[in-house]
């Protein structure tokens, strides 16, 4: 099974990154994401290429949903939480 995501655009309200720390935000956010995939419930969620009927389906928009960041939160940490809500915005719509 392959699952390939594509992010075209990443809105982030009131959070004030630098340039440096994006990077670090999405480095974090992209591992995490592939982490997430290569689990066992990427495969309950998307089943096997067989029976899934999200099988080259493309989805125009998810909603991660809210979360929680700590004050001064470091941007690798921010890249994880924003990957696991945005993994669950995913898994939501299956």
């Amino acid at each position: 099974m392959t699952i390939r995501i594509h992010i075209d655009r990443l809105v982030l309200d009131g959070f004030s990154l630098q340039p440096d720390e994006r990077s670090h935000v999405q480095a974090a956010l992209e591992a995490e994401l592939a982490r997430l995939a290569r689990t066992g419930d990427a495969q309950r969620s998307f089943g096997t290429k067989a029976n899934s009927s999200h099988q080259g389906k493309a989805l125009a928009f998810v909603e991660g949903g809210p979360f929680s960041p700590r004050q001064n939160e470091p941007p690798r940490q921010l890249g994880k939480h924003i990957a696991r809500s945005v993994w669950g915005g995913i898994e939501r719509m299956r």
